[in-house]
């Protein structure tokens, strides 16, 4: 054989043999990171296999501003009573006089106790309306709106109020937000009292919680009672049933109707400072508790997790 040839050869045979080795180094390390890829997402991701019955919702971590879980976040979907949050927010930011309950309040559906010509603290009112969803309690506040900025109530009915709603929706940024009525009943089979997405929920009820803290507080307890101007006490059994179940409980809002199906919004405190906002819409009506309190488990073992590696770095 020539040795020119026969070099060559050897070359050829050499390169050929270093490019096995070199592939079969590169596919150990494709089989050695799979595995290892997948166990950290098994062993850190507590959200991977939850399941929610709820169209949309959103776990928010405000102090880190980040979205730790999140299903059609931004879909417009029926809120039901939670536009009761901006009906209160919209009137605390008046807060002049007092509210009056008159007869059409009490005509609204639903039954809070509230009597005909009793007179309220809008405060007191608010987190009444809040804590027991109370129809009659929204209606007055609206009134009570109207009455301070000396509206005509039988022309303007509460469509002035409404456009108060809708117009602070719009100075929140809050783009998928709008609202029919300040009850949030639906208007009828096909047309909800109000509209929004689990995000712009979650925006609106941490930043209400923070304007007005003492009465979006009182939403965080099993039962409230407080006094009308006329010395009466009134006390409501909280809409949440499930408020005690949730760990660092802040605040908390419920709504339902034919239309929206199950929705909740819900503040815990998880650790010093650190607020989290959770919010599940379109569930059902024993689902939305499911749901939110599955989201809370697997937010305070991510958050727990969090702290104990950041401890170890």
């Amino acid at each position: 054989m020539n040795p020119k040839t026969n070099t060559k050869s050897i070359a050829i045979a050499g390169i050929f043999a270093a490019f096995v080795v070199v592939s079969l180094f590169l596919n150990s390390l494709t089989y050695t990171e799979k595995p290892f890829v997948a166990k950290t997402i098994k062993k850190d991701d507590r959200f991977a296999n939850i399941e929610i019955e709820a169209k949309a919702a959103i776990v928010w971590d405000v102090k880190e501003n980040k979205v730790l879980f999140s299903k059609n976040k931004s879909a417009q979907l029926p809120i039901a009573s939670l536009a009761k949050l901006m009906t209160t927010l919209v009137a605390l930011n008046e807060e002049k006089g007092v509210a009056i309950v008159n007869q059409e309040a009490i005509k609204e559906e639903g039954d809070s106790g509230l009597l005909a010509g009793e007179k309220w603290k809008i405060q007191d009112l608010a987190k009444l309306t809040l804590v027991a969803s109370a129809n009659d309690g929204a209606s007055s506040l609206s009134n009570a709106w109207l009455l301070a900025k000396s509206a005509n109530t039988e022309t303007a009915g509460n469509r002035l109020f409404v456009d108060a709603m809708n117009e602070e929706a719009k100075s929140l940024r809050l783009s998928e937000t709008y609202f029919l009525n300040e009850t949030g009943l639906d208007v009828s089979a096909a047309l909800s009292g109000g509209y929004s997405s689990a995000e712009n929920i979650a925006r609106l009820f941490y930043h209400a919680t923070v304007s007005y803290p003492e009465v979006f507080e009182a939403t965080g307890q099993k039962r409230l009672s407080v006094e009308s101007l006329e010395n009466k006490t009134h006390t409501v059994k909280n809409t949440n049933e499930y408020v005690e179940q949730f760990p660092g409980i802040v605040a908390s809002k419920t709504g339902f109707t034919d239309l929206a199906g199950g929705n909740l919004a819900v503040i815990i405190d998880i650790g010093i400072n650190h607020p989290v906002v959770a919010v599940v819409l379109g569930s059902t009506t024993e689902g939305r508790f499911i749901d939110a309190k599955k989201l809370i488990e697997a937010t305070i073992s991510v958050v727990g997790n969090s702290r104990q590696t950041d401890m170890i770095n």
